[in-house]
């Protein structure tokens, strides 16, 4: 038997196995072509964005819609804390302090409280019609619990009368530290005003009354973060002074009582 007989021979007694072999093939031939045909296509690779910093959110401190509610009161106190030793006059120009109104204001704050005369040593103001105040302005604001100054007092029949008024800023709001102009009031000398602790950088000093003339008359102003130690004599309401002259004989003419010179120049 010649090869091609055998091969053509051996091909017919295998049929069943090569028709199951050829099934075989079509079905891996198949699955290998549908799997292809419905894999998942790869997405893209994602834009890269920038990070975003977020900014914190106002919220309203009411629902939206909604009227505002009105504005509630604080009852916060504020707490000032002034060293008992600190005993510095705050109302010097040596300390930075300014003064302004009526004329010469700048003896309010020279430290000066001795040597003035009639015509000398002090600052003057008018105070009828329109009163004319004092404004002494720290070189900062601070806290302040005590101020003095000095009315003239060379003549002791006289008298005046005052309001002082202070604020923590150069437009204010004041708040009234002493009022001694009701007609009661009798003030000579110096005069010494103690407070609870208020932050103050203008003082505002406001004559209201002379018993001999126009003009308010003070020879020196001191603000002070603690009460000084030197105590100054205070007249705030000095009883009246009668005094008691002898006939004046006829042909005398009567000596005028002395004051400041420069009333006269007004």
């Amino acid at each position: 038997m010649d090869g091609g007989s055998f091969v053509v021979k051996e091909l017919h007694a295998n049929r069943p196995l090569l028709a199951g072999l050829a099934a075989l093939v079509t079905v891996v031939v198949y699955l290998s072509t549908a799997g292809s045909a419905h894999a998942p296509t790869p997405a893209p690779p994602a834009p890269t964005t920038p990070l975003t910093v977020l900014q914190p959110l106002a919220i309203p401190a009411h629902p939206p819609g909604q009227a505002e509610p009105p504005a509630q009161a604080s009852t916060a106190t504020l707490l000032i804390s002034i060293p008992a030793t600190d005993r510095t006059n705050y109302a010097l120009a040596s300390q930075g302090a300014t003064a302004k109104g009526g004329r010469q204001p700048e003896r309010l704050i020279d430290g000066v409280v001795s040597g003035y005369s009639y015509g000398k040593g002090f600052a003057s103001a008018q105070w009828e019609g329109t009163p004319e105040p004092f404004l002494v302005t720290l070189k900062d604001a601070r806290p302040l619990t005590c101020v003095r100054f000095l009315l003239w007092d060379l003549s002791p029949e006289r008298i005046y009368r005052y309001r002082l008024e202070a604020a923590a800023k150069v437009d204010g709001p004041w708040v009234t530290l002493a009022d001694h102009s009701h007609v009661n009031a009798r003030c000579q000398s110096w005069q010494t005003i103690e407070f609870a602790p208020q932050i103050v950088q203008v003082f505002r000093l406001t004559g209201t009354y002379n018993s001999d003339n126009s003009s308010f008359h003070v020879v020196e102003f001191e603000a002070y973060a603690s009460r000084p130690t030197d105590e100054k004599p205070t007249v705030v309401a000095a009883p009246p002074v009668i005094a008691v002259q002898p006939p004046t004989p006829a042909t005398t003419t009567p000596r005028p009582r002395p004051r400041p010179v420069e009333e006269f120049e007004f």
